[in-house]
Parts: structure tokens; C-alpha cells; sequence
């Protein structure tokens, strides 16, 4: 895997730059804070990121946010194979309301070409190398300012790691560490504690307790039987129950078939009768027509009843010649007025009579000479006086002659028969007005009758007879219509009612579940049952309840009683099974020990040979890689398995590697790290080797002879320097000169 292309949108100080580079060596040549350090760190932002933990005042994420924008973002095209990926990757951050900075990080892999996302799970670094960010810092990456010696420890692991498992996300330590805490949890080393001194310390209890109880718990073994015997049963009674509950859920999936099926009966009947029903209710009898046949009955028969009425009423008006009427009030009150006259004509002529009288005797002892003619006109007044009388007692008689005739006793009782006749006159005459108009009515009543008829399809059959009787005629059709139409809606509210009944709780039927069980052997045996057979089954439920329950009852008292004895005798067969247990996980545990132990020991001797084994073959890689920089002065080194580096000269022997000059020196850890990755990366995507000013202490000769080193080693290389020489000696190898900080 090789970088093409990095475009650093906003890192550091740097914005908005682009860097092209090819597969072999490339030098990034720029001035001091010109920004050679960010692109290495972006580089490694790239594929692992920036991490929060601070090496002084900040932390990487705080020192490579770009002030001017406020974030870190870039990308970096990566050929793969016959593949091009694009890594893009984005830091932003925010201040929290505590004042604390808070990061967020984007990170993407895409298909260069087409820009298509590709699923990443891990870090890019491990997508395209295999390895964690801290075996990429310690091999392959040489920041400036920083000890070019890997760190022993890491790189130590990670070689394991590799050699051993073929992974280095495997960490031999780490399985070294579990064993051992394994280990010690199962035993400490002086035999102190741990999970196996606490097992033979119970076991020794346990077989204490054993030999104690072995004569005092025959009550408790008997209790402890009879617990289990009544156990052994409920769980028998309880698999019948539910061998009968599965029948009897089989013969109520089979109720439930037999209702559904009565169901869809119904529904059939209902849709019948609903059809029919229709078929009757539009033959054109509706409610409009019954309302009208019966406001024309009703009409017909009110002038029936009118003209009734009125005849009644005439016949009692003419049957009344001598009952008191207005013409006997009239003879009466004409009797009375002629009765008080004569009365009164009586009364002056028998005064004038009777004073005639008295003059005239006086005019005869006088010897008047007009005293006959006075005694002749009282005489003549006198008898009219008389006349007058009878003629008022005449009326007087035939006044009651009216009242007897009447009936009546008094003049009162005749003024309130007047009264009434009058009343009754005026009723009549209101009667014949009412009549009239009912005649009218039922005039058109009769044709509306025979009008419903022809409707009605009887138009025929009532041509020949009267209004009356056609209403009879269409009256009786109606009432049989209507009874035909209740019947109909009766039969159907009856069959919803049992459809409804019938029905009730088949919507929330399982079909599935209901078709498995009336396939099963309990629905095979419930579609066999008789009625008899259906009756000594729930009887043998009641008893199957009854008897769980009785058992039930019967384990709690036992229990009790186990619980009684317990407390007062340990039981055998308890101790004796937690024993066995004990003795089983003892032996376990033991054996779990010595294979920690024997794991332990077996790693640890393959780790130092691993280790052994690769050590020549750093010394052999770096002491080729030294000797060609030093032109053959410094031909052998050594390699120590902590990973330090001595050297040997012919005049003083072997010496540590601090004896040397610092360019030498870091010439020399620079072979180690080139022999490194040619040991951890061999036949896998080696990732680019990152050299930060690592030859700042090296002429121009050893620096020369350097390049050469590197452009034959087949790595992607990138080589920051602040000097030109580099570039100089480099040949055709890609350089990019990074503008000075001042232009």
C-alpha cells in the first residue's frame, strides 16, 4: 500500500495544501515552522488520529486544530492493490458550558473512483496495515524531537505476537497475564488462599458433618422419601392434567369448529331471509303507504261516525215536540205575561167594582138619580173583575200544564232546558258543518283507496266494491303484508341474535394454532370421544384438581417437617451430594491449576525461543543497513532481546551504542526500525515509514548513503527534512518544498 495524494484541508498551520507522492522515496523539504511536523502527524491523523492525552501543556487534538477554522480535516488517496481508496477524516470541537474543549471525529473509507462508502469497522491503519496505532508509532514512524529508538516493550510484543499467532491484535502478554490471574484465583503460592483452598477446606468440613449426621438423620431420609415420592406424584398427576387439559383444549378447538361451522350456517339462513325480506319490502308497501292507507280509512270511517252521530242527535232533537225546547219557554213566559195582566185588570175592575158599590149605596140613600147606573157600572166592573180573574187563573193553569208536560217543576228549571235546547241546537248545526266536510274528505279517501289498490296490485279485485269494503279488501292485504314483514324481520333479528351468540369469541380464533392441536394426538383422541366418554373426562379433571391439591398440601407439610428436622440434623444424602460436588469442582479446579501452570511455563519458553529466533535476523538486517551508511566501519551489531543495540570494532571490542556519535547512534536505530518492518510486515501492506528530521546529525556522505539505503528498500518512504542537502543527494525521487513560514 503506498499514499498518491494528501489533501490537508485544515491541520496545524497548514490549510488548503495538497502533496503528491510517489510509491518509493519521498522528501517533504521545508524551513523551521514551516509545517513538516503537521504533515507527518497528518499523516498519522489520517489512518489512527489524534489522540486526547497530553505529552505537555496540550494535547494532540488541541495542538493540531487549526486555529483560523477551528477544526482538523483532510483526506488521503491510498493505492491498494489494483484498488484507490480515499480516507477522509474531519475533527471538530466545541467549547462545553464548563469551559472544557469536546471533540467530535468523522472518519470515512471510499472508493476513489466512484466515491462509493466501504465499511469500516476499525481504525484505517489497522484496515490497511493490520497493526494498532501503537506498533505503527513504534516502527515505522520517527517524530522529530523524539528518541528514534523503538520502545522496547511494544515492539517486543507486537514481534511476538506476530511470530506467534500470525496477529498482532493477539497479544501474548495479555494471555500471560490472564493465565496468571487465573492462576493466582485458583491458588495463591504459598497455599494461602485462592478458589481451591477454599474447596478442600469445605470438603473437610463436609466430611466432618457426613460421619456426625450419619445416625441422626434416619427421620430426615424418611421425610425426605416421602417428599420426593409426593413430588414424583404431583409431577405425575400434573403431566395427566396436562395430557386432559390438551384433550379438553382439543374439544374446545373442535366446539369452536362445530360453532364456526354452525356460524357460517347461520350466516347463509340470514342472508336468506335478509334477501327475502328485500324482496318483500319492495313489492311497494311501505311506511308512506300504510300511513296513507290508514289516513283514508280513518277518514271514511269518521263520516260513518258523523253521520251517525247527526242522525242520533236529529232523532233526539225531534223527539223532543213536548220536551222543553224554546217554543214551550215561549208559551210558557206568553202565559205567565197574560196571567199577570188579567191579574192586574182583575184586581182595578173589582176595586172600581167594589168603590162603584159603595157610591152607589150611598147615592140610593141620597135617592140619586144616577145611582142605578152606578150600581150597574160597578156590577159591570165587578163581573170583569171576575172575567180578568178566570182569565188569570186560565193562564195560571196553563203555565202548569207546560211545566207538567215539560216534566219541569219550576219557571228556573224550564230557563236551563231552554238553555240546553238551544245548546243542543247549536251542536247540531255544528255536527252538520263537521259532516259536510267529511263527506268532502272522504270522497277523496275513497278515490286514495282505490288508488292504493291499483298500486297494490289489487285494483281488480276491488273495482266492484265499495270504498268501504276496498279498504277492508287492501286493509287485510296490508295487515297480512305486515305480518309477513315482521315474520321476516323476526326470523332475521332471530338469526342474528344466534349467529351472535354463535359467533362470540370465534374473530380472535388462531387458525394455525387451532389446526396444530386438532392435529395432534390429544385432538385425534378428543374427535374420538363420546359424550360419555366427554363426561368421564371432566370428571376425571375435578378428580386430577382435587388430587394435585391434596398432594400440594401434603409437600408442605412435608417440607415442613424436612425443614424441622434439618435445622436439628444435617442430612446425608444433602451433604454427601454437595460433597461429591465439592470433591468433583476440587478436582477440577485442581487440574484447572496445573494446566495454568503448565501453560504458563509452556508460553513463556515459546516466547523467549520466538524472541531468540528473530533476534539474528534483526542483527543480520540492521548490521547490513549500518555497514552500507558507514561504508564498512560499523559491520557488526548486535541485538539484544530487550532490543538494545551494541557494536564491536576490531581495537576495543564490543561496546554499548552510546559510545558512538548522535548521528551514528540514530543511524544505527533507524536500521533497527527498517529491519523491524521488514520482519513484522513481510509478505503483508507494509505501511509508509514516517522520518522526521532523522538526519539532522549526519554529513553529507552518510546522508547520501542513506538515501540509498531507502530508495532500495521497496517502502514508501517520507523524509522531512529542513535542509536542502536531502533533496540534493535524493536523485529522482519525489520532493515538495513547503513554502517559509515569512512569504
Amino acid at each position: 500500500m503506498h499514499i498518491s495524494k494528501l489533501h490537508i484541508a485544515a491541520f496545524g498551520p497548514i490549510v488548503d495544501a495538497d502533496i503528491t507522492a510517489s510509491p518509493g522515496l519521498n522528501i517533504i523539504e521545508g524551513a523551521n515552522e514551516s509545517g513538516k511536523s503537521a504533515v507527518a502527524m497528518f499523516i498519522k491523523f489520517i489512518f489512527y488520529g489524534l489522540s486526547t492525552r497530553t505529552s505537555g501543556d496540550i494535547s494532540e487534538k488541541q495542538h493540531y486544530i487549526n486555529w483560523g477554522r477551528g477544526y482538523a480535516s483532510g483526506y488521503a488517496v491510498c493505492a491498494s492493490g489494483d484498488r484507490v481508496y480515499r480516507v477522509e477524516r474531519t475533527l471538530n470541537v466545541k467549547t462545553s458550558s464548563d469551559g472544557k474543549p469536546k471533540y467530535s471525529e468523522s472518519v470515512k473509507l471510499l472508493d476513489h473512483g466512484t466515491s462509493m462508502p466501504e465499511q469500516l469497522t476499525v481504525s484505517p491503519g489497522e484496515f490497511f496495515f493490520g497493526v494498532p496505532e501503537s506498533v505503527f508509532m513504534n516502527s515505522v514512524f520517527s517524530a522529530q524531537g523524539v528518541d528514534v529508538r523503538p520502545d522496547p516493550a511494544a515492539m517486543r510484543e507486537s514481534i511476538e505476537n506476530i511470530l506467534c499467532a500470525a496477529d498482532e491484535s493477539v497479544n501474548v502478554r495479555r494471555a500471560e497475564d490472564i493465565l496468571e490471574r487465573t492462576r493466582i484465583r485458583l491458588m495463591h503460592k504459598n497455599r494461602t488462599g485462592g478458589e481451591i483452598i477454599d474447596l478442600i477446606k469445605e470438603r473437610d468440613e463436609l466430611e466432618r458433618l457426613e460421619e456426625e449426621s450419619r445416625d441422626s438423620a434416619a427421620a430426615l431420609i424418611s421425610a425426605e422419601v416421602s417428599l420426593a415420592d409426593v413430588k414424583d406424584r404431583i409431577a405425575e398427576s400434573a403431566k395427566r392434567a396436562a395430557e386432559l387439559d390438551e384433550i379438553s383444549d382439543a374439544l374446545a378447538m373442535l366446539e369452536r369448529r362445530r360453532r364456526a361451522d354452525k356460524a357460517e350456517e347461520l350466516k347463509t339462513e340470514l342472508a336468506r331471509s335478509h334477501e327475502e325480506l328485500s324482496h318483500t319490502v319492495a313489492e311497494g308497501v311501505d311506511e308512506q303507504f300504510i300511513s296513507t292507507l290508514a289516513v283514508a280509512v280513518r277518514d271514511l270511517d269518521r263520516v260513518g261516525h258523523l253521520r251517525a252521530e247527526f242522525d242520533k242527535r236529529s232523532a233526539e232533537v225531534l223527539s223532543r215536540d213536548s220536551a222543553p225546547g224554546t217554543d214551550g219557554a215561549k208559551a210558557y213566559r206568553t202565559a205567565g205575561r197574560r196571567s199577570t195582566i188579567s191579574f192586574a185588570m182583575s184586581v182595578v175592575l173589582l176595586i172600581m167594582g167594589l168603590l162603584g158599590i159603595i157610591g152607589s149605596a150611598y147615592l140610593s140613600v141620597s135617592n140619586s138619580p144616577i145611582a142605578p147606573a152606578v150600581i150597574a157600572v160597578s156590577a159591570a166592573a165587578a163581573l170583569g173583575g171576575i172575567v180578568s180573574f178566570a182569565v188569570c187563573a186560565a193562564e195560571r193553569h196553563r203555565q202548569g200544564t207546560i211545566l207538567d208536560r215539560l216534566g219541569l217543576d219550576t219557571e228556573e228549571e224550564l230557563d236551563d232546558a231552554a238553555l240546553e235546547a238551544e245548546e243542543r241546537e247549536r251542536e247540531l248545526n255544528s255536527l252538520r258543518e263537521e259532516l259536510d266536510s267529511a263527506e268532502r274528505n272522504a270522497v277523496l279517501a275513497s278515490d286514495t283507496i282505490f288508488e292504493l289498490s291499483r298500486s297494490a296490485g289489487l285494483g281488480d279485485e276491488v273495482a266492484e266494491l265499495s270504498a268501504a269494503n276496498a279498504a277492508g279488501r287492501l286493509g287485510k292485504y296490508v295487515a297480512e303484508f305486515t305480518a309477513r314483514r315482521k315474520s321476516l324481520e323476526a326470523e332475521c333479528a332471530r338469526l342474528e341474535g344466534q349467529l351472535a351468540e354463535t359467533a362470540e369469541g370465534l374473530r380472535d380464533s388462531d387458525i394455525v394454532e387451532e389446526s396444530r392441536i386438532l392435529e395432534s394426538e390429544a385432538g385425534v383422541k378428543a374427535s374420538r370421544l363420546t359424550e360419555t366418554d366427554v363426561l368421564r373426562l371432566r370428571r376425571e379433571r375435578a378428580f386430577r384438581a382435587e388430587q394435585t391439591e391434596g398432594l400440594h398440601r401434603r409437600e408442605v407439610e412435608l417440607e415442613r417437617e424436612v425443614a424441622s428436622l434439618r435445622s436439628v440434623a444435617k442430612s446425608p444424602a444433602a451433604i454427601a451430594e454437595r460433597l461429591s460436588e465439592v470433591r468433583s469442582q476440587l478436582e477440577a479446579k485442581t487440574a484447572a491449576h496445573d494446566a495454568c501452570i503448565k501453560a504458563l511455563d509452556t508460553l513463556r519458553a515459546a516466547g523467549e525461543g520466538l524472541r531468540s529466533s528473530i533476534i539474528p535476523r534483526l542483527t543480520e538486517s540492521a548490521s547490513e543497513i549500518l555497514n552500507c551508511v558507514t561504508s564498512g566501519r560499523y559491520s557488526s551489531v548486535g541485538v539484544s532481546p530487550s532490543f538494545n543495540m551494541s557494536f564491536r570494532t576490531e581495537e576495543f571490542g564490543t561496546r554499548e551504542l552510546d559510545y558512538l556519535s548522535a548521528g551514528t547512534r540514530d543511524m544505527a536505530y533507524l536500521a533497527l526500525r527498517l529491519a523491524l518492518v521488514r520482519a513484522m510486515f513481510d509478505g503483508k501492506s507494509v505501511p509508509p515509514v514516517i522520518l522526521d528530521e532523522s538526519f539532522a546529525y549526519m554529513d553529507e556522505k552518510r546522508v547520501s548513503k542513506a538515501l540509498s539505503v531507502l530508495r532500495s528498500s521497496g517502502m514508501q518512504i517520507f523524509l522531512f527534512t529542513c535542509r536542502s542537502l536531502e533533496a540534493s543527494l535524493c536523485g529522482d525521487c519525489e520532493v515538495t518544498h513547503l513554502p517559509h513560514p515569512d512569504l
